[in-house]
Order: structure tokens, then C-alpha cells, then sequence
């Protein structure tokens, strides 16, 4: 004779300091196969060595007093109307035949495990055992049919928390109402690397904790970063996390521009899936000059000596950020065809330039007139100015140049020295001719 096996555990099962949560498959559909469904919200799997386990459905049949299985199968009961024990929808093998079994693993250990068994009669068996974590047996018992309709309650009841899980043995295996255990819960953070200067980089880590009760445990992965920002790109790392413990990745912020960056990064784990993100703000300190960069300082024309003042200025747009947005002047050299004509003065290697502050630099030329072939000579050089912008402060980032030019003729004193001499010569010459 066939019969039913159903699990009633209590709705809310109180064990000290915590509460725990029932599986009454309520929320399923019929024959769907269950197994892992419930480990991220009940802490709890189901699996058989016999058999798929699926869902069955009271009412199912054309009487009210079968119920149906995932494939046509139907079985009597001794109520019409169902038992208040038994919902609508509850877990079975699939083939309703023979002699099956099922496991009930729980997340986390626990230290009681207590139910009801409906519908077991007369000369019929269900054996039940519970296991630690080693696969030791720490009790079990047999239970024999009553009369029909009979409710019969079992239980194990340990002095800690040490079942990892129940395996029953019977002649037809339907559950409903399981109670689980508190199982694992994942804890993730999401990671801010703050204010981090373009061209360096800033590392972070992303940390996952297992907050569950003891004896849970969380196992996962966490996932790569994406974007040029942020690294490593590729590859996940694995965890296992007993109860309060963590597990950090570390993840690498390199800003290439100013402003704001984030990411997404996935954690999956046995107690469900969620993503964090990853910020980060790129600050700079901006090169400025009241001579745009790549133009001509044009000294003009020049009879001896000319000066020029190029402008140098931090413009950041952020904050005062100290060594994240100055400015370090590192070295500011002319070269060219004609670079002796031109020098620099008011720099010194390595000043640094604080938000909004302003250097101005003071460019001379200077030639010597040599005669009628330096007329109108063009004198070409080029000034780079190397900073730190793009670069750790104080090392060697971008450089900035400008063309320098001057056209050389002669000094306005010499001009008139010359016609005061070619005035005399024109009198002489003229006397004697008379």
C-alpha cells in the first residue's frame, strides 16, 4: 500500500539567539524539480539518490482526495479535503514507486530537527538519521505506521550545534514545511579610492564577509573590474567563509583624466548574487600660460637687448588638494639654432605652484650688431617647460613648449653714431671740393 511521508516543522522554530526559516514550497509550481532553490533564503538543499525530486500538488486528480505528481501519478489520502498539516503544494520523488530516500542539507549546523509524518500506516517504516560534517552518524531511529490518517511527530534533539544533515528512509518520500537553518549571509562593500592624481595609481579592496550564524558557511567568487580606469580586467577569485569571516580583493585605481570614474563588480555566492561598485576621482593640477602652448613669444625687432614675460599658472578646477593638485615646475630649457641669444630668468628648478598660483617667467634677448649681414636676421630657439602634470608629484610628467623669435637690427644709439660720422664725411668731402 502506498503511503505519504509529510515533514511539518514549526513555522517559526525558535533556537537560542536565533529563528528558523520554513520551506512550505507555497511559491512553487507543479513538477518543478527542486534541489538548491531555498540554500540562499532557507539555508537549506534537497537531494535523493533515487529519484528527481519535484513538486506535487493536492487536488491535482478529479477527486479532491488525490494528489498529483509531475507525471500523472496519483495516490489516495484518508482526508477528502487534505490534511491542515499539508498545504497545496509540497516536495516528493518524482515516481511515486518503491522504496525512496531524500537528504535534507542544511547551510548551517544546527542542533534541532523535528517534524510530522502523515499518513504512515500500519506495518510501514520510515527511518531517519542525522549526520555531522564528517559524515559521522549522531543518531537515528525508526518509526512505524499508525492507523490511517494518524499524525506522528519525530524530532533529534543534540546538546550543540552539530547536524549537517537528515537523511529519511521510506517507502515514499513527500515533504512540506521544512525548516532550514540561518544561513549564510553575504555582506559585500562597495569601495570609494577618493581623490587619486591622474597619472598615479591608488589600490582598494573589496571586501566580502560571511555574517551568518555559526556553522554557515559562504562560498563565491568575486569578479574583475571593466574600463581602462580600473584593474585587475580579467578573472575571478573563490572564497569559502566560515561565519564572521572576510575576504578581501584588491582592485587598482589609474585615473588617465581628471573627473569621476566607477565600475561594477559582481559577487556571486551560495547566499545569492549582488554587484559593488567601484569609484574613483581623478584630480590634476592644470597648466596654464598667458602665451598659448605651441605659439611664438615674437621679441620683434631688436637693436641690442628686448624682454618678454610668459605667464605660468596652476588653473586646477579641484580643491586645494596639496601634493594630488600642485604643480611642479621642473625644468624650463631653450634650445635651438639660436638658443644663445635667449636665457630665462625668475625659475628655479622645482618650484611648485599651489592651486591658482602664478609664476611669471621673464624671457631676455641680447645679440651684438656685427655689421650690414645682421640687418634683418631672423633668430629662431625653443622654450620647454617640463612639469609634473600627468605624473607623481614631483616626477616627470608633461611638457610644454613655445617658439621663440626675434629679428636682430642695429641699436638705435649705433644708427645715429652712423649718420652723425656719414654728416661729417658729406662736410669734409665737400670743403674740399672747393
Amino acid at each position: 500500500m502506498r503511503f505519504f511521508l509529510y515533514i511539518f516543522f514549526l513555522t517559526f522554530l525558535v533556537l537560542p539567539c536565533m529563528a528558523v526559516p520554513v520551506v512550505n514550497f507555497e511559491n512553487a509550481t507543479l513538477a518543478q524539480v527542486i534541489t538548491n532553490q531555498y540554500q540562499a533564503s532557507h539555508g537549506v538543499t534537497f537531494s535523493s539518490t533515487d529519484d528527481t525530486l519535484a513538486i506535487w500538488k493536492y487536488g491535482n486528480s478529479t477527486a479532491d482526495h488525490h494528489y498529483g505528481g509531475p507525471n500523472g501519478d496519483n495516490t489516495t489520502t484518508d482526508h477528502s479535503s487534505g490534511h491542515p498539516s499539508v498545504g497545496t503544494y509540497f516536495l516528493g520523488t518524482a515516481q511515486c514507486s518503491g522504496r525512496q530516500n531524500f537528504t535534507i542539507t542544511y547551510s548551517a549546523l544546527v542542533s534541532q530537527a523535528f517534524g510530522n509524518i502523515l499518513d504512515l500506516e500500519g506495518t510501514e517504516t520510515a527511518n531517519f538519521y542525522a549526520y555531522g560534517i564528517n559524515n559521522n552518524l549522531l543518531a537515528s531511529f525508526t518509526k512505524t505506521g499508525g492507523a490511517n490518517g494518524s499524525v506522528q511527530s519525530w524530532s533529534f534533539t543534540r546538546s550543540t550545534a552539530d547536524i549537517a544533515y537528515v537523511k529519511i528512509d521510506a517507502s515514499w518520500v513527500a515533504l512540506d514545511n521544512i525548516s532550514g537553518s540561518d544561513p549564510a549571509v553575504l555582506s559585500a562593500s562597495n569601495t570609494n579610492f577618493g581623490n587619486v592624481r591622474v597619472g598615479t595609481s591608488s589600490t582598494a579592496t573589496v571586501t566580502v564577509t560571511n555574517t551568518g550564524s555559526s556553522g554557515s558557511t559562504l562560498t563565491g567568487s568575486i569578479g574583475s573590474a571593466s574600463g581602462a580606469e580600473f584593474s585587475p580586467t580579467t578573472g575571478a577569485e573563490n572564497f569559502s567563509l566560515g561565519s564572521n569571516q572576510s575576504f578581501n580583493r584588491t582592485y587598482t585605481y589609474a585615473p588617465s583624466s581628471r573627473g569621476n570614474d566607477s565600475t561594477n563588480v559582481s559577487v556571486t555566492s551560495n547566499a545569492g548574487s549582488s554587484s559593488r561598485t567601484l569609484t574613483g576621482t581623478g584630480v590634476s593640477p592644470v597648466f596654464s600660460s598667458s602665451i598659448a602652448v605651441g605659439s611664438t613669444i615674437d621679441f620683434g625687432e631688436v637693436g641690442y637687448i628686448a624682454n618678454q614675460t610668459l605667464r605660468v599658472q596652476n588653473l586646477t578646477p579641484d580643491a586645494n588638494l596639496g601634493n594630488l593638485t600642485d604643480m611642479t615646475l621642473l625644468s624650463a630649457t631653450i634650445t635651438g639654432p639660436d638658443a644663445s641669444y635667449f636665457t630665462i630668468e625668475n625659475f628655479t628648478p622645482g618650484m611648485k605652484l599651489s592651486k591658482s598660483e602664478l609664476q611669471d617667467l621673464s624671457i631676455k634677448f641680447m645679440h651684438n650688431y656685427s655689421g650690414r649681414e645682421d640687418y634683418g636676421y631672423v633668430r629662431n630657439a625653443t622654450l620647454n617647460i617640463t612639469t609634473d602634470v600627468g605624473a607623481d608629484f614631483g616626477s616627470q610628467g608633461a611638457s610644454y613648449a613655445f617658439n621663440l623669435q626675434a629679428v636682430t637690427i642695429p641699436e638705435p644709439g649705433c644708427v645715429y653714431l652712423l649718420g652723425v660720422f656719414l654728416s661729417l664725411m658729406l662736410i669734409f668731402k665737400k670743403r674740399i671740393s672747393f
